[in-house]
């Protein structure tokens, strides 16, 4: 890498950790958090939502095996 590919590079790197380090000062961070939290509710019900849809197509296969 040339000196001047690695200063760029360098520049680059610092920017975003910048970055990253701005978002914890100012509590974006603490709202990414709680939009990944209530994205992870909803996937929850979602999949409780799904088992739920399972356990009663597996009971409803239950009744009809046992009744024929």
């Amino acid at each position: 890498m040339t000196s001047s590919t690695e200063t760029r590079v360098r520049r680059e790197v610092e920017r975003a950790v910048e970055g990253v380090l701005d978002r914890w000062a100012t509590g974006n961070v603490a709202k990414d958090v709680e939009n990944y939290i209530t994205k992870l509710r909803l996937t929850a019900a979602h999949l409780r939502s799904e088992a739920q849809a399972i356990d009663e197509l597996a009971d409803q296969e239950a009744q009809e095996s046992g009744s024929s």
